[in-house]
């Protein structure tokens, strides 16, 4: 058994402030990686990450956000003003909750931007992707908006998103009430269901595939699978999203 060498207690905006060593030795070794797992610079005692510098006295990035809005309109604001709850290993994710799970991330994707909802006003497709970040937490991007009857898989390439494509695990979407009445949610056809594009999406990225339908439905599709299955909607058991469910 290993003898622990240094241990930190932060603020809730990265300011050390305790530090000890094996037998509650003061201060412990320094460590290089710190706070959110951020790189720690001792002469400027700024935490670094890939892309730009946070302050944990200002609790603000240095830097204007390299995505721009898409990680929120204050572009040198820290996760939100809500750090307990959000993290941003990367300098440039957009702000979001963390689960301990895809399938939580993406119903929380569904629920709290109400996007069926939003889907069904503007007549258009929606969608978000689910990413597993370095702290192996679940979170899901910043919506956006595809046309009435598809959205790209791709977006992401063209850094609509902000998450970076490697830590991408699923892809969700919406479909909004376009379909005739008599489309029926208890077959195999109908717009309710994904479409052969959404397939080949899946198949090609290699990524888990969610849709919300007009039925009130949140379907799930595997790269790995010929069939999809509801996860969640009317008389079906309701999901648990683990609301920040990861720490």
């Amino acid at each position: 058994k290993g003898n622990l060498i240094s241990q930190y207690n932060y603020s809730a905006f990265g300011n050390v402030t305790a530090n000890s060593g094996s037998s509650g030795q003061a201060p412990g070794i320094v460590s290089d990686f710190q706070y959110a797992g951020y790189y720690y610079h001792s002469a400027s005692g700024l935490k670094l990450t890939l892309n730009r510098a946070y302050n944990p006295f200002l609790g603000r990035w240095l830097t204007r956000d390299p995505i721009g809005e898409a990680g929120g309109i204050n572009l040198y604001g820290y996760v939100g003003n809500d750090p307990v709850a959000g993290s941003d290993p990367s300098g440039y994710s957009p702000y979001t909750y963390m689960y301990s799970s895809e399938v939580a991330a993406a119903l929380a994707g569904y629920q709290e931007n109400n996007l069926q909802a939003v889907s069904h006003q503007s007549r258009h497709e929606w969608g978000f992707y689910i990413y597993k970040n370095p702290c192996k937490c679940y979170a899901y991007s910043k919506p956006f908006q595809g046309s009435s009857k598809s959205i790209s898989q791709q977006d992401w390439l063209e850094g609509k998103t902000g998450v970076p494509p490697e830590e991408i695990t699923g892809f969700a979407h919406t479909h909004p009430d376009l379909a005739p009445t008599n489309f029926n949610p208890s077959t195999s056809q109908g717009y309710y269901t994904f479409s052969p594009q959404d397939v080949s999406g899946v198949q090609n990225n290699q990524i888990d595939a969610y849709l919300s339908n007009q039925y009130g439905q949140i379907r799930f599709l595997s790269p790995n699978s010929t069939s999809d299955q509801i996860i969640s909607g009317p008389n079906y058991p309701p999901a648990t999203t683990n609301l920040r469910g990861c720490h």
